[in-house]
């Protein structure tokens, strides 16, 4: 049976890429009965992204790793580990947040706004999500875009 894991350690809150992330899962859980998910996710996912099945498999960590350091070292370091002891075949993160080297993955880009718009963001924020960005372009499988933004 095929695996697919699904990032969703960045989601704190219940905006814009949450809302995409829980219609495209709610949908994607119900067309692929076939398919083993395992969802990636802290203790402060929203509770509307906790979406039940029963091909759906849940690995939800501390919420400290919700704090932004803790938060990169596990999806950089510990969730590719994860995935290898888990037999994930691929990651799907619906997010530009992706571990970085990470090959067997899809990576969703929603715009380029942190381009657009340097001053919204921290220097830190902006050098971190500019290596998303790289991660995306040189080591997935696929990246899926969802705005002409992109």
């Amino acid at each position: 049976m095929t695996q697919i894991g699904i990032n969703l350690i960045p989601f704190k809150s219940y905006q814009g890429i949450e809302v995409f992330a829980e219609n495209v899962l709610g949908r994607i859980f119900l067309l692929a009965p076939h398919i083993q998910f395992t969802i990636f996710a802290t203790q402060s996912l929203p509770k509307s992204l906790l979406i039940e099945g029963k091909n759906v498999n849940r690995v939800i960590t501390s919420s400290r790793f919700s704090k932004p350091l803790y938060s990169a070292f596990y999806q950089h370091v510990w969730l590719p580990v994860l995935c290898k002891i888990r037999k994930i075949d691929i990651l799907f993160a619906p997010s530009p947040t992706a571990p970085f080297f990470y090959r067997n993955k899809v990576v969703t880009l929603h715009d380029c706004a942190y381009d657009r718009f340097p001053e919204a963001r921290s220097l830190l924020a902006r050098i971190y999500v500019w290596l998303m960005y790289r991660g995306a372009k040189y080591f997935a499988k696929h990246i899926v875009t969802v705005s002409q933004f992109s």
